[in-house]
């Protein structure tokens, strides 16, 4: 009989630990979008498997599967990823109308991983792998830059090749 109670106390806790709010910081990916988890984040860190992209930072995104990524447009961010499979992938952003915006080389030996650096802009709708593009997507959500100022001179400076420094001054 204690057992069965001990069992009925675990589960009304179980059941009621998501009554806290938090619940509502999670998007449809199951990854927290919460402002507090996106702040200062400015690298993506993936796991490339034919079943889709599964999350490993930062920790909002941990494994999840095809996370969604919420930029701010006009900062600087880095996606490194590693092929977990050995299957032939890649890593690239589309626009919503379908243009490829950035992309990787093509990566096929398990282990082995890249990146790339890019700066997010409005027309950034997803990300996908040309060889499993249906499992292997996810959407890129873009936030509004503080102000408009940080993506106004980032855009302005990027020339130089060296946007980096511009992007990571004010803050």
């Amino acid at each position: 009989m204690k057992l069965t109670g001990a069992a009925a106390a675990t589960a009304l806790v179980a059941g009621c630990s998501s009554d806290d709010g938090d619940s509502d910081d999670d998007d449809d990916s199951g990854n927290d979008n919460s402002a507090e988890a996106w702040e200062g984040v400015s690298e993506f860190s993936l796991l490339g498997k034919t079943g889709g992209w599964e999350g490993v930072e930062p920790e909002a995104i941990a494994g999840v599967q095809n996370p969604t990524l919420y930029l701010t447009a006009g900062e600087e961010y880095e996606v490194s990823w590693e092929n977990d499979d050995g299957s032939t992938h890649n890593f690239t952003i589309e626009s919503g109308e379908g243009e490829d915006l950035e992309q990787t080389d093509d990566v096929d030996e398990q282990g082995e991983s890249t990146s790339m650096s890019f700066d997010a802009s409005e027309e950034m709708a997803e990300y996908y792998c040309v060889p499993h593009p249906d499992a292997m997507r996810g959407e890129i959500d873009i936030q509004e830059g503080n102000g408009g100022e940080n993506g106004e001179e980032n855009g302005n400076e990027s020339d130089s090749g060296n946007g980096n420094e511009s992007g990571n001054e004010s803050e």
